[in-house]
């Protein structure tokens, strides 16, 4: 069964002089080191291989942090999507 999520929007107020963000919050992107990955790097260091092995191995990247602090209500979708663009 598909659970429901709430998309949050940002809402202004004199605390964030209505821009709707106050503070900081990063977007984490950790690739664990394991004996799979360490063979391909030692063997077939591509930068798609490396990516396909962390990602069998459920590695979130940035982006996807940033999904999920979405529908925790953490940002917006807007200011996730200012940020990906920055760094793509």
């Amino acid at each position: 069964m598909a659970k429901d999520f709430k998309i949050y929007n940002a809402v202004g107020c004199k605390k964030c002089d209505m821009t709707g963000y106050t503070g900081r919050i990063a977007l984490f992107e950790i690739l664990e080191m394991t004996p799979q990955l360490a063979e391909i790097i030692i063997k077939e260091p591509s930068e798609t291989r490396i990516f396909q092995e962390a990602q069998r191995q459920g590695m979130v990247t940035m982006r996807q942090d940033g999904v999920l602090k979405v529908l925790a209500g953490i940002t917006t979708v807007e200011e996730l999507l200012r940020v990906a663009e920055e760094n793509q």
